[in-house]
């Protein structure tokens, strides 16, 4: 066997590993794009920071089942929607449609709210909320409902001028505005108001 054919069967066997080695890499690059693109999907609709990311490579889509975590001093905001559209381009102002949360105190107590569709501006820390507003205590005591209303984030207060009932067990309110504050310890109504107590008996708490 001559010199030049070993070096045409070390060539030979060059271009094999080559095929070889690319045929690996490309199954490997096929394997991670199958990992991340779900993964991807799911971090989008878990959490508000890759929401940022995402919205600034389409800035104009909307987000699907977006999260946002508020947490300040001893009390937390969770703020969950079906959908987010971006208000600004910096996604600093979100429009939110169908949106569900809490507001949880280290200590147990707080709010579950509820609301249509609203908008968050996360530099005033505030939400503005409308479409069938719901909020509840944690404990049961009572549900406000309204048409609309501000959580603040930083007073730690909710507040709105529209027509509003509070009820519980024992009574039913309603007045022309209300404040939740003390962390959704105390509540406040204002403008005119009615109130109705409930027996003690249950069939006359009709």
């Amino acid at each position: 066997m001559t010199i030049t054919q070993l070096s045409a069967l070390d060539l030979y066997s060059l271009w094999v590993r080559f095929l070889r080695g690319g045929i690996i890499a490309a199954m490997v690059l096929v394997f991670v794009a199958l990992l991340l693109i779900p993964l991807w999907d799911l971090l989008r609709s878990r959490n508000l920071w890759v929401t940022l990311i995402a919205g600034q490579v389409l800035p104009n889509q909307p987000v699907e089942n977006p999260r946002l975590t508020e947490k300040i001093d001893d009390f937390q905001f969770d703020l969950r929607a079906k959908r987010a559209l971006p208000l600004s381009q910096d996604w600093k102002k979100l429009e939110i449609i169908d949106a569900s949360g809490e507001i949880t105190n280290d200590d147990g107590t707080g709010l579950i709210v509820r609301a249509l569709k609203g908008a968050y501006d996360m530099e005033k820390k505030e939400a503005v909320l409308s479409g069938n507003v719901e909020f509840t205590d944690l404990k049961g005591e009572y549900r406000v409902t309204t048409t609309s209303a501000v959580v603040d984030l930083e007073t730690e207060t909710v507040r709105g001028d529209a027509p509003v009932t509070v009820e519980s067990k024992d009574f039913r309110v309603q007045g022309e505005g209300f404040l939740v504050e003390d962390r959704g310890q105390r509540v406040v109504i204002k403008g005119k108001s009615e109130l109705l107590i409930f027996d003690e008996l249950p069939q006359n708490r009709q």
